[in-house]
Parts: C-alpha cells; sequence; structure tokens
C-alpha cells in the first residue's frame, strides 16, 4: 500500500519541484531587470527622454569683453559683471517612458546684469549670452532681451547658440542688461559663472513646485539659504564678492513612489 501511494504521488513531487524551478527563473529574470533598470534609464531610454522633452541645464552666465575704442588689439579683455540678479522658477513635470518617471520641468529664467566703464576713456564691448537652444528646447517666442530697459534686437534665426550685443560704453558710464526667455529641461539646473572674471554682488534664487526632495550636482556649491513648504523649495545664493566663479544649482526633485 505504501509502495502504491508513493507511486500514485510521484509524478506530483516532480511537478511541484518542475513548478519551483519556473517560479524562480521567473523571479531571477525580474529582478534583473529592477536591478538593470537604473543603468537602461542611463542608457537609450534616458537619451529618447532628452531628445524628446531637454536634457539637464547648464546656462553659462553672460560674458563682457572689450577694446578702448579706436584702439586696435589682438585679444579682447574681459570686463567684469557690477551685479548678476537671477531668478529661476521652476515646476516640475515628470516625463513617463516605458516604467521609468523622468524629473522633467518647465522653468522660467530671468537674469538682469550691469557693467561699468571703469577705464578713463570710452571703451568698445561685446555682451555674450550662451544659449544652448536644443537641449534647453528653449520656446524663442518668450525670449526677452533688453539693453538699458529697451528693446533689443535677438538674432538666433542662423543656428547661433549664443546671444551677442556689441556697444560703445563711455568712460564711468554704467550699462544694464536683462535676459528672460521660458525653458524646459531634466533631472538639473545648473548656472555657472564666467572663470575668467571676479564675480562682485551675485545673487541666484531658485523657486521650485512640484517636489521637496531636492538635491546638489557634484561640484555644486549648496545655497548659503533654503527653505520647503508642501512641495515647494526656495534656495537661495549670495555673495558680494568672489575671486573666481563657483556653479550653483540644484538636482531637481525625483517622484515620489
Amino acid at each position: 500500500m505504501q509502495r502504491l501511494l508513493a507511486w500514485l504521488l510521484l509524478p506530483m513531487r516532480y511537478h511541484f519541484v518542475g513548478s519551483l524551478a519556473i517560479v524562480l527563473l521567473v523571479s531571477a529574470a525580474i529582478s534583473g531587470q529592477m536591478l538593470d533598470r537604473s543603468s537602461f534609464a542611463n542608457s537609450e531610454l534616458h537619451r529618447d527622454v532628452m531628445d524628446r522633452w531637454g536634457a539637464p541645464i547648464v546656462q553659462p552666465s553672460p560674458s563682457i569683453r572689450y577694446v578702448p575704442s579706436g584702439a586696435v588689439f589682438n585679444t579682447l579683455s574681459a570686463l567684469p559683471l557690477q551685479s548678476q540678479e537671477v531668478v529661476v522658477d521652476a515646476a516640475m513635470n515628470y516625463r513617463k517612458r516605458g516604467l521609468v518617471y523622468f524629473s522633467g520641468f518647465d522653468f522660467t529664467f530671468r537674469g538682469d546684469y550691469t557693467a561699468r566703464n571703469e577705464q578713463s576713456r570710452d571703451i568698445d564691448i561685446a555682451f555674450v549670452f550662451p544659449i544652448n537652444l536644443e537641449k534647453n528646447k528653449v520656446l524663442l517666442s518668450n525670449l526677452l532681451f533688453t539693453v538699458n530697459g529697451q528693446p533689443a534686437k535677438v538674432d538666433l534665426d542662423n543656428g547661433s547658440d549664443k546671444l551677442v550685443w556689441t556697444g560703445r560704453l563711455a568712460a564711468g558710464a554704467q550699462i544694464a542688461f536683462r535676459v528672460a526667455f521660458h525653458g524646459r529641461g531634466l533631472d538639473s539646473l545648473t548656472y555657472t559663472l564666467d572663470p575668467a572674471t571676479a564675480v562682485r554682488d551675485l545673487h541666484v534664487a531658485m523657486h521650485i513646485r512640484g517636489g521637496d526632495n531636492f538635491d546638489y550636482p557634484d561640484g555644486v556649491v549648496p545655497a548659503n539659504a533654503s527653505k520647503t513648504r508642501g512641495d515647494e523649495v526656495w534656495l537661495e545664493w549670495r555673495y558680494d564678492s568672489l575671486q573666481s566663479g563657483i556653479p550653483v544649482g540644484v538636482i531637481l526633485p525625483s517622484e515620489k513612489s
């Protein structure tokens, strides 16, 4: 009787072992996909999202170079900015591709800059503001550029990635520039300063809506002041004087599970 019972249970025993093996195999495959998801998201899928939505934003500060009026020089000299007032307002707009959420965001950038001619004679200056149109996915209809409060011509139709203005600045005179635009990006936003000149009166303020678990990219100086309330974050950098430029910025909040 016992032999008969063992013989009858034998198929069930092999069926159980086979089923268990299938379950373990499927579990291992799913676990492998979960472990590889991060690297996968940083490769083809991540590049696809950047092509469609925008890339991490690295916005360099403007630079000014000059020559004395009427003089001929082979090289231009750097003219430090007297002040930089930068305001960034960002709203999270998460992008989903497959099973992964990416930290997409829409943002408004406004930069107010002043420069002074401390030379004893007039100078000819070139104001250069880099704009990476492809990575920023900039909405050109919202690009604003003014000089001393007056609208200035913006010519980016030739594919240039720089906004350039040239003019004459009288001895002892001061000039003010404003650059504002809407854009969209992914993951992080960094503002870098001109390494060739000293920094004076720098103020950068960032306001982020839609998440509070922010972080700082590698090499970025943390904010002097930060505040969170609900799903909003306020970050602020303020320096009266620096010998050289420093990068400031933030990794935008990731989608919370």
